[in-house]
């Protein structure tokens, strides 16, 4: 049996020293925090020659922090000389449909929680668990955030492809949707969980012609093994689905106030589930997300047109000079639901956006101020596909395409627990001590809170809408830079005063 001993113990990770011994030891010892000794049982089932899969997982995950797109670069990048393992191992890894990556990603969705627990403040850490919040002292609740993005492909071959709706492009794409769970702490956002779905269209060939179909790649898989899983939510309803990933979240811990979503996701069965997950422990759970203004809404006793209110309700219309806004505050039943409405239109705009909850004690500015949270898993879905991989599997093979996802949010969440201590030092530094407080506001508040200012004093003022100026600075890098340049200007001094509200 082979014996790998350059890669078994992550101490003895040569190739990533040989690389930079500064960033190699901060990389290895960050990944101690989440322990990788407790994922060696859902990694045993993969066939690895006899090399310890634990060691080939690290290798793999380390791939993105050295430049290293996917395998094959490994191979010939001369850093794993050291490493005895061909490239067989690796392939086989990725392509397993044994390895429970769904829970390996969990656990690192654990792991750091439990060590930001264990090294912030006690004042910044206080959660109970009968409610599952945190003290006063926290500047937002703890949220769950639904919402799902398009992963384009070129290959017509891969296996279960189709074409796909983009509500950004308004076009059809050839590739998956993934639908993504995360989890907003109160600081950091990280993600828990996620799905693969495809839509079948009307003719139920997913777009494709029968040729290209049957020219897909396919493999035989042993019942009861995990992709299976995984292969049976290709065709769930994404709303359904992501109530389930809720409650199953919801289980291992990751017990939130609110859950926040976009407009696609507010429907009647959605909140309804979502409300139904309350328990004793944890209190009720509520949602906040804008809904579409043509639905149907009771408003005494009354059956309207949402978007009819602030007609009807004129003379309630209140202004925000703060937010430069005016907005309409009521309380309407949506399918035997009650919920809180909030009708708002910024400065300059001729139309009202709809933001609901089913919180009746969230004031305006609260909700406003809750909501864009939801805008951190769009973040990271641009930073994932932009730095991370998310997407980039050029693989066949479906096994491989939830590995690599999975190794994605990964990253992403050792890279945020990265952010969470090290207030823009070197990462070599990031655990060398903690202060009695969490440090200063993540660079993501600091650009929010510059967006703000630009959106809220300019731009609404010449009639642009809020969701497509940040869908631009989301997907421009060349703007997010300028702004990250400017954010480290403007927040230098740490008396500098932090904006403390937010818009749709």
């Amino acid at each position: 049996m082979q014996q790998t001993k350059s890669i078994q113990n992550l101490s003895e990770l040569d190739w990533v020293s040989k690389k930079d011994d500064r960033l190699g030891e901060s990389l290895i010892r960050l990944l101690r925090k989440f322990n990788l000794n407790a994922i060696g049982k859902l990694l045993a089932e993969s066939k690895t020659k006899g090399i310890c899969p634990k060691g080939i997982f690290t290798t793999l995950f380390l791939f993105p922090f050295f430049g290293i797109d996917n395998i094959r670069c490994w191979i010939h990048s001369g850093l794993n000389a050291d490493a005895e393992g061909k490239k067989d191992v690796y392939y086989s890894l990725i392509n397993s449909p044994h390895i429970k990556w769904r829970d390996i990603v969990m656990h690192f969705a654990k792991g750091f929680v439990k060590t930001v627990d264990k090294h912030s403040a006690p004042t910044e850490v206080l959660r109970t668990k009968e409610s599952g919040t945190r003290d006063e002292t926290d500047n937002t609740p703890r949220c769950m955030i639904v919402d799902d993005t398009t992963i384009d492909k070129t290959g017509r071959k891969i296996e279960f492809i189709g074409k796909v709706f983009d509500h950004c492009s308004h076009k059809y794409l050839l590739g998956f949707k993934i639908l993504t769970l995360g989890f907003w702490d109160s600081k950091s956002f990280i993600p828990l969980d996620f799905s693969v779905h495809q839509e079948p269209g009307k003719k139920k060939n997913r777009g494709l012609k029968a040729r290209e179909l049957k020219q897909q790649y396919t493999k035989d898989r042993p019942a009861g093994c995990s992709s299976m899983e995984r292969i049976a939510e290709l065709s769930v309803s994404k709303i359904e689905h992501g109530v389930s990933m809720i409650a199953r979240a919801i289980k291992k811990g990751f017990i939130p106030q609110y859950v926040l979503a976009d407009s696609w996701f507010i429907t009647d069965g959605f909140i309804k589930s979502v409300l139904k997950l309350k328990s004793k422990k944890t209190g009720p759970i509520h949602v906040i997300g804008l809904m579409k203004s043509n639905r149907k809404v009771q408003y005494n006793g009354k059956t309207h047109n949402a978007d009819v209110l602030p007609k009807i309700l004129e003379s309630k219309i209140k202004a925000s000079r703060k937010l430069k806004c005016k907005y309409l505050a009521v309380r309407i039943i949506y399918k035997d639901t009650p919920v809180k409405a909030f009708f708002v239109m910024m400065n300059g705009q001729s139309s009202w956006k709809l933001l609901i909850t089913t919180d009746d004690t969230l004031s305006f500015i609260k909700a406003m101020k809750y909501y864009q949270i939801r805008w951190t898993i769009e973040v990271f879905f641009k930073e994932a596909k932009q730095n991370l991989g998310l997407g980039k599997c050029q693989s066949n093979d479906f096994d491989a395409l939830i590995a690599t996802t999975s190794l994605a949010f990964m990253h992403y969440i050792v890279l945020s627990l990265g952010k969470r201590f090290e207030s823009y030092e070197t990462m070599g530094g990031m655990f060398r001590a903690f202060s009695d407080k969490l440090l200063e506001q993540t660079l993501f508040q600091r650009i929010w809170a510059l967006l703000e200012g630009i959106y809220i004093n300019i731009l609404a003022a010449l009639g642009v809408e809020w969701e497509a100026f940040i869908k631009q600075v989301i997907t421009n890098p060349e703007l997010e830079n300028l702004l990250v340049d400017c954010s480290r200007i403007f927040y230098s001094n740490n008396d500098y005063p932090k904006p403390k509200l937010s818009i749709l």
